[in-house]
């Protein structure tokens, strides 16, 4: 029994140092993300919310929620990345912003049961830039620009994307 007690006891610790070894090389290759903070209105004061990372997997996916309660219901920002297409070479970012509203719920305050958060309808957008490998920072630059600048500065676009959100036509 003594034989038995001591190999489980130098198998475990066998394991063990397996494990911290492969941690060590893995420590390197883990992706160094932290918060992201997000603005939540367009004019006036700012406010902004703060996302923690949830995951990330290096060269595909990252993302980031609110450390919230419910869960059903916190803000969330996830990042795809996608390789070169073969036929366009361009290399593909996508940014898509979630902003969960829960339903409200009507309780009777002398009762025992409260019923679970329940998800009412998500608003969400999405950024999607492609890059070609070979083109300069500048024009990587001016894309983004276009859509950020352009909003800030309270240009026509601007003015394009609030007619938009107001639920009207944009011709």
């Amino acid at each position: 029994m003594d034989i038995l007690s001591s190999g489980l006891v130098y198998a475990t610790y066998t394991v063990y140092l397996l494990l911290v070894i492969v941690g060590f090389f893995t420590e390197l290759d883990m992706p160094q993300i932290g918060n992201v903070s997000l603005a939540t209105t367009m004019s006036g004061a700012l406010n902004s919310v703060e996302l923690e990372p949830v995951s990330a997997i290096p060269f595909k996916e990252a993302k980031w929620a609110e450390n919230t309660f419910p869960e059903l219901g916190r803000r969330r920002l996830d990042y795809v990345y996608r390789k070169a297409d073969p036929s366009t070479g361009l290399v593909r970012h996508s940014f898509k912003v979630t902003f969960p509203t829960l339903k409200s719920v009507v309780t009777d305050p002398g009762g025992p049961y409260v019923p679970p958060p329940q998800l009412d309808y998500p608003s969400a957008g999405e950024l999607t830039l492609w890059v070609h490998p070979r083109s300069t920072q500048a024009q990587r630059e001016a894309v983004v620009a276009a859509y950020m600048r352009s909003i800030q500065e309270n240009s026509t676009f601007s003015a394009l994307i609030a007619s938009v959100i107001s639920g009207r036509s944009v011709y």
